[in-house]
């Protein structure tokens, strides 16, 4: 009976000494965490030193890693909003005004160009003929029948090697040239042969240059590049707008091989004139779903949930909120984790810690932004563990114990 009680006072130590490791529920392990310059705590160091001798009598082979951890503070919060700003700096491809003022379309291959030489109809591109019939295509109603003049029927089409034929004048060049360049050129040449020729130019048809609109806008497709410059709302404006499953602050722009990301939500809210580009020749703007907007809130809080966020913004504040705060009964309030980029690195995540028990807690809190995919956790009090392990050790020794005296 001696023996059987020092037995079991023996195992009750053992499993006591582990159970704030190995409770019921969910746990991370301080042993896997390096502290910064800030953690001063003799706790985390014990509790480590402790999980790590458990582990080696465990299993010898078992490697431990360190994760970098950093600590929530003014500094951090600091770096956070100097580094959105530099984003911001360094995606600006902000319209500006005398970018509009000075803009200038160029002519490429397969735009289609009209013509008008006074006094000379023979050299006139058809347009006269095309409006005729254009006008016969009209019924007296003012409603258009289904007859339709191709745009070629009244104008030159520009070569794949960029030249069109003109009367007199032959093969011209003309593929990225102005208009007032074009009609220049065919000034000079035509003064060989007719006495002090007024030419006019214009483009009929824009065939050459075109953006794509993509995603979660209601009528994705191409859209051309015209003689107006064309920024990237109103790209998205000619799709028809977002759909409801869109995410507006992370619009993707792939400009040849670079990525940008903009922030159509700080456009549209803040007026960030920054995010509004104006678009080139095969540019694509990809509008995403709100699939991977969201963050994950789990450990002892009232509710785990996943989170999706509000126009791409949530702080570390709202997540524990929307989740009903903080379990008074099991929570470590100086133990809350937000685990960042576990899907781009999973065995070495970026890893922050904040102490909610320390006053300046709160306001750290609702300035530290969260990113989507983040992992929000709130670590299990040393007592709860404690309790849980307590609890499900008891009823066995009871067992045990009167099994014995029987």
């Amino acid at each position: 009976m001696v023996k059987f009680s020092r037995l079991v006072t023996q195992t009750f130590f053992v499993l006591s000494t582990v159970s704030c490791s190995y409770a019921p529920g969910l746990h991370i392990p301080d042993n896997r965490f390096s502290y910064n310059a800030h953690d001063n705590d003799q706790d985390y160091e014990e509790r480590a030193g402790l999980m790590d001798v458990f582990l080696d009598l465990m299993d010898d082979s078992r490697p431990l890693t360190p994760i970098p951890v950093t600590t929530i503070d003014a500094d951090v919060i600091s770096a956070q909003d100097h580094e959105q700003a530099k984003l911001r700096r360094e995606v600006s491809g902000a319209v500006r005004t005398e970018d509009i003022q000075n803009y200038e379309y160029r002519v490429g291959p397969h735009d289609v160009l009209a013509f008008t030489v006074w006094d000379h109809p023979e050299l006139t591109s058809p347009s006269a003929a095309a409006n005729a019939a254009m006008t016969a295509a009209i019924s007296p109603l003012g409603v258009s029948s289904s007859q339709v003049v191709p745009s070629d029927a009244i104008g030159h089409g520009v070569s794949n090697q960029g030249t069109i034929f003109f009367p007199y004048v032959g093969e011209v060049p003309v593929a990225g040239r102005t208009l007032g360049e074009i009609r220049s050129m065919i000034t000079r040449a035509l003064g060989q042969y007719i006495i002090e020729p007024q030419v006019d130019v214009r483009i009929v048809s824009y065939r050459s240059k075109r953006v794509y609109v993509t995603g979660e806008i209601k009528n994705p497709g191409m859209i051309p590049i015209t003689d107006t410059p064309l920024t990237i709302v109103d790209a998205i404006a000619r799709a028809q707008g977002f759909t409801p499953e869109s995410e507006p602050f992370r619009v993707r722009l792939v400009r040849g091989k670079q990525n940008y990301i903009l922030d159509l939500n700080s456009l549209f809210d803040n007026g960030d004139l920054s995010q509004n580009w104006i678009l080139q020749d095969g540019d694509i703007v990809n509008v995403p779903d709100r699939k991977d907007s969201k963050v994950y809130v789990m450990g002892e809080v009232m509710k785990a949930d996943v989170l999706h966020m509000n126009k791409g913004h949530m702080s570390l504040a709202e997540s524990i909120n929307l989740s009903g705060g903080l379990n008074q009964q099991s929570a470590d309030a100086k133990r809350v984790f937000v685990i960042r980029g576990v899907n781009e690195k999973p065995t070495s995540p970026l890893v922050y810690h904040l102490d909610l028990s320390r006053p300046d807690a709160l306001l750290l809190s609702t300035r530290f932004e969260l990113k989507p995919l983040d992992v929000v956790y709130v670590s299990t009090a040393d007592l709860a563990r404690w309790n849980r392990v307590i609890s499900g050790i008891l009823p066995t020794i009871t067992t045990l114990s009167t099994t014995t005296n029987r």
